[in-house]
């Protein structure tokens, strides 16, 4: 795997900590970039866009349930 696309996987990973943090626009943002960067180089549907997209959706899951409490 070329290097962006570890670095995109590896900002994923940065986001589900900043999420943990509570730093939630942060952490939005970050998925949006490396997933945007995913789908760019592998295409929308490759299993590791797909699995970043999995991901991203638990953090943001986990966000709405901050949020409801």
């Amino acid at each position: 795997m070329p290097t962006g696309l570890l670095a995109a996987r590896a900002r994923i990973g940065e986001a589900w900590a900043l999420a943990r943090l509570g730093r939630h626009d942060e952490s939005a943002s970050m998925c949006a970039a490396a997933l945007a960067e995913l789908a760019a180089v592998l295409g929308p549907d490759h299993p590791h866009t797909l699995d970043g997209k999995d991901t991203c959706r638990v953090i943001g899951g986990e966000r709405a349930g901050v949020e409801r409490d």
